[in-house]
């Protein structure tokens, strides 16, 4: 029989805490995005929004300063605030909004996204090409070591931050700060948009990175160190490929499941306002 305080391996979900701006912002964020309202379009005044919000004018100023930070509007003095361009004035950080803004994942902006890691990863593994010196290759072969050491000891989360220490040190040989910037924020965006729940990392791990370590990542360290670019970019194409496959396997199509830890928050008409959704897998 057991006991009533008996403990189980169940574990809870946190509980998203939003303030009314945030959700005013994500109704807002949503109408915009699904083209509701469109480039050149103004939204309703803020007196009209209050009343429909049933918000103050306060509230309802922080949740359009978020949609002016993300590039959606342009507040103007005495004329409202008129819809832009999210294309021509927007940044990495609609992505999350514009992957689900269906309600299912956006096959077209995964793939983008994609194509935007396979350009940043191309551009420092050249810049490794022209710049890296003994010193660099004798790190990246370290850091290749360590990564076999974790890919043996199986523990998940060091092989995931000894991929990335590999990673780093890669792009450090090209000795560019502003790609390591540029690499710092693609890998936010991507793991705040296609992988908070690393999903993709724990699949990555068990199918895909212990060959990929002494295969692909081996064969283009020694490209780098001979100069040699068309090896090189064989390797990197192998990496990139899988690394594709299994992401939009993941992801397309997928239909937006139930509501769990990053589930958006519904309005008050019990529909979800536009925010991160879990992914199935």
């Amino acid at each position: 029989m057991s006991s009533n305080h008996e403990t189980t391996d169940h574990r809870f979900v946190a509980v998203a805490r939003r303030s009314l701006g945030e959700h005013v912002a994500s109704q807002l964020r949503t109408a915009i995005l699904r083209g509701a309202y469109k480039p050149g379009d103004y939204l309703p005044s803020e007196r009209d929004l209050a009343v429909q919000f049933g918000v103050d004018r306060h509230t309802l100023r922080s949740a359009l300063l978020e949609l002016e930070l993300l590039g959606l509007i342009e507040r103007r003095q005495g004329s409202g605030c008129k819809v832009t361009d999210f294309r021509e004035k927007g940044s990495t950080e609609l992505l999350p909004y514009l992957l689900y803004r269906s309600g299912e994942a956006d096959v077209q902006i995964a793939e983008s996204v994609a194509d935007v890691g396979a350009i940043i990863f191309r551009s420092f593994v050249e810049l490794a090409m022209m710049h890296a010196d003994a010193n660099d290759i004798a790190l990246m072969r370290e850091r290749l070591g360590a990564l076999d050491d974790e890919l043996r000891s199986g523990d998940s989360n060091s092989m995931v931050a000894a991929q990335r220490t590999f990673l780093r040190t890669l792009c450090r040989s090209g000795h560019s700060v502003a790609v390591e910037l540029l690499l710092n924020t693609y890998v936010k965006m991507f793991e705040t948009t296609i992988d908070p729940e690393h999903n993709l990392q724990r699949r990555w791990i068990g199918e895909i990175l212990p060959p990929l370590s002494s295969g692909a990542y081996r064969s283009l360290v020694d490209a780098i160190e001979r100069r040699d670019h068309d090896a090189a970019r064989r390797a990197m194409d192998s990496a990139l490929q899988q690394l594709r496959t299994l992401m939009m396997g993941i992801l397309a199509p997928g239909p937006r499941p139930s509501a769990t830890a990053q589930a958006p928050a519904t309005t008050d008409h019990g529909t979800p306002g536009g925010d991160h959704p879990q992914r199935q897998t």
